[in-house]
């Protein structure tokens, strides 16, 4: 399988181009994100331009003018913000304290790669009401080898945490850095994460009902049995449907999920829950992974599942349907594991204007962030490329 030639769909490569284009980062490091040759982006990006669909009408004078300041002041209402978010309720804790945190995120020379992280000293002095006098005068007195050891842990502790957004809890940093190489104690993450008011994000309330039953689904057999375990890539995929809101009303998206890696393979994002929405999800699926015949795809018994449409389309492609019983939740609760992190570690944290902005940031949480970065407590707390990876690899050496 990792051999194959890899296909991509219209939306993928669109949706790639628009990550080059809007964020400012370069085609050897998106690509390198997607796990894509940057070649490959590049002809994308090359032809998108060609054909006129990056072009936009310029600013005006006072547009840009407006735009500056308007970013000028989005930009200290950012680091007022993130400064709040790091600092949590230092200002009841000793000088010695607001110094270390200081001492932390002060500017370094050479910046760091994560210089966006810091702050102007004379900036924290005010907002936790020290001196810069006495900020320094500890600095030249230096820390005890406990403090620096955990000023030195805390600094890793924060960069783990704010690369994944505070979506990384206790667990997930405290196997995040022992990845790294470092020897600690998980009492010990727990405690310095406790001190600097780091929590993860959580969940809120749940989602209205999606699912609305076919009228005649009772043909379509349930082959899972709520139990979502398997051996090796390709042989039961799942999927659902969730909503997501924007300014401009609610939109939809439907997900394919390998059962094996807990890979994100196929997903659509579309202002309707028709058959076409989950159709659009699977057939990316379908694309880009080329199924030996015989694999299963576990839905609920919404009629969108059920349809004569999507039925067909799965034995046009050797698909197996089996859906869930009725009510039961449990029947596709794998795939509501997967909504409830999404919402909590992305839906929740973004709000989104239009549904393009939601499919943009979509396809970055997961094509870059949940199947490459992120690491999944089922799978050994690897993320679900390098999970399938492994298996490649251990399948080829069995050979």
């Amino acid at each position: 399988m990792g051999s194959a030639r890899r296909k991509f769909t219209q939306e993928y490569k669109s949706e790639a181009v628009r990550l080059v284009l809007d964020s400012g980062r370069s085609v050897t490091e998106v690509a390198k994100s997607l796990g894509i040759h940057e070649t490959t982006l590049g002809n994308w990006v090359k032809k998108a331009k060609e054909n006129g669909e990056t072009e936009e009408r310029p600013l005006s004078v006072s547009e840009r003018a407006e735009l500056e300041e308007l970013r000028k002041k989005y930009a200290q209402a950012q680091m007022d913000i993130a400064f709040l978010k790091k600092s949590g309720e230092l200002l009841r804790e000793r000088a010695e304290v607001k110094f270390e945190f200081i001492s932390i995120h002060a500017p370094k020379k050479p910046v760091s790669a994560d210089g966006a992280n810091t702050f102007p000293v004379d900036y924290m002095c005010k907002k936790l009401d020290v001196s810069r006098q006495g900020y320094y005068a500890w600095k030249k007195r230096g820390p005890s080898r406990r403090e620096k050891d955990d000023a030195t842990l805390s600094t890793m502790i924060r960069a783990v945490f704010d690369r994944h957004e505070g979506r990384y809890g206790v667990r997930r940093i405290f196997h995040e850095i022992r990845r790294q190489g470092v020897a600690v104690a998980y009492k010990r993450v727990q405690r310095l994460m406790a001190t600097m008011g780091l929590v993860s994000v959580h969940p809120r309330p749940r989602r209205p009902v999606t699912t609305v039953q076919a009228a005649d689904s009772s043909s379509l057999p349930d082959l899972v049995g709520q139990d979502f375990a398997a051996s090796a890539p390709n042989q039961l995929w799942y999927g659902d449907i969730t909503y997501i809101r924007t300014w401009d009303g609610w939109v939809y998206m439907a997900s394919v999920i390998d059962a094996f890696s807990r890979k994100i393979v196929g997903w659509a994002v579309a202002d309707h829950i028709r058959t076409e929405l989950v159709l659009d999800a699977l057939r990316m699926a379908v694309t880009r992974r080329r199924p030996p015949g015989g694999v299963i795809f576990h839905a609920d018994r919404g009629g969108q599942y059920t349809s004569r449409e999507f039925v067909a389309f799965c034995r046009d492609n050797n698909v197996r349907n089996s859906v869930g019983r009725t009510g039961i939740c449990f029947d596709n609760a794998a795939a509501e594991s997967f909504w409830a992190t999404l919402k909590k570690e992305f839906v929740h944290l973004h709000p989104f204007d239009t549904i393009d902005r939601v499919r943009a940031g979509i396809f970055e949480y997961v094509e870059i962030y949940y199947n490459r970065q992120r690491l999944h407590s089922s799978i050994g707390y690897l993320t679900p490329v390098e999970f399938e990876e492994e298996f490649d690899g251990q399948t080829l050496r069995a050979a």
